[in-house]
C-alpha cells in the first residue's frame, strides 16, 4: 500500500508556498527497461494573499491605531481633590478630617480620666476636644468670640463610650456645616459591651448637636448612608432637631 506523507508548510509574507512533492510514478522520459529515469517532481505554485482581505483589514488597523494613540480624558486632566466628595444632588462639599492622634494634651492634672487636648486647625477654626472617662467626650469649635460644642450623651444616655480616630468634617465655602463621628456605647443592662454608631452632626455658631445616629453593623453602608443623609434629607437643615433619627 503506497503511503501519502502530510508534506511541511512554508509560509512567507506575501504568500505561502509548500515543500516540493517527491512522486515516484514514472514520468514521459522513462527509460527502456521500464524503470524510472528520474523521480518526478511536481511544486505548489505560490499563492499570493487576497488582494481584497488586505484592502479591508488594513483601514481597519490603522483606525485601531490612531485610536489607541490619543490620550484617554482621564490622563490629561488633573486629578479630583480626595477631599471633595461629589454629592448625588450635584452639591459640592469640601471633606477634611481631624485626626485624634494628633491631638496635644493642653493641661497638667492628677485625674487621669480628664484631658483637654489642642488639635490642628480646621482652616480659621480652632478645634479641640475634652473627655472624661468613661462617660463623657465633646468636640470643641471657635471662631473668634463663637464657641460651638458638642455634647454626645444625648444619643449615649450617659453611658460609657468609646471615641473614634478621626472627626470627618463637611465644609461649605469653608464654613463647618456637619461633622461625622464614630462612637461606641453598650445598653443599660450592659454598658460595657459597646456597639459601634456614626452620629451625624450639625455644625451651628453656638453648638454641635446630633441629627441621627446609624448603627454600624446593622448598615454595611454606614459611610455612604451618613453622607446621602446630609446631601439629600439633611441638606438644607439650619437648626438642631427635636428628635435624632436612628437608623
Amino acid at each position: 500500500m503506497k503511503k501519502i506523507l502530510r508534506e511541511p508548510l512554508i509560509k512567507s509574507k506575501n504568500y505561502e508556498r509548500r515543500a516540493p512533492k517527491l512522486d515516484f510514478g514514472c514520468s514521459a522520459s522513462a527509460d527502456n527497461s521500464g524503470g524510472c529515469a528520474t523521480p518526478k517532481v511536481q511544486f505548489w505554485h505560490p499563492t499570493r494573499l487576497n488582494q481584497s482581505f488586505l484592502s479591508i483589514i488594513l483601514p481597519v488597523m490603522i483606525i485601531i491605531l490612531a485610536f489607541f494613540s490619543i490620550p484617554s480624558q482621564s490622563e490629561t486632566t488633573s486629578p479630583v481633590k480626595s477631599t471633595a466628595v461629589k454629592k448625588t444632588d450635584s452639591t459640592t462639599a469640601d471633606i477634611r478630617y481631624t485626626f485624634l492622634k494628633d491631638c496635644k494634651e493642653t493641661i497638667k492634672n492628677d485625674n487621669a480620666a480628664y484631658s483637654e487636648q489642642a488639635c490642628p486647625d480646621l482652616g480659621d477654626y480652632k478645634v479641640s476636644i475634652s473627655k472624661q472617662d468613661p462617660q463623657f467626650f465633646n468636640i470643641i469649635l471657635k471662631q473668634g468670640a463663637q464657641t460651638a460644642t458638642s455634647d454626645f450623651t444625648v444619643v449615649s444616655n450617659e453611658k460609657p463610650i468609646k471615641e473614634g480616630k478621626a472627626i470627618e468634617w463637611h465644609l461649605h465655602n469653608n464654613v463647618p456645616k456637619y461633622l461625622i463621628f464614630r462612637l461606641s456605647w453598650g445598653t443599660d443592662d450592659e454598658p460595657f459591651k459597646m456597639r459601634e454608631y456614626l452620629v451625624v452632626n450639625l455644625v451651628t455658631t453656638s453648638e454641635i448637636c446630633a441629627l441621627a445616629t446609624i448603627d454600624i453593623k446593622n448598615n454595611r453602608d454606614a459611610n455612604e448612608k451618613a453622607r446621602n443623609l446630609l446631601g439629600k434629607e439633611f441638606k438644607n437643615i439650619q437648626s438642631c432637631p427635636e428628635k435624632i433619627q436612628i437608623f
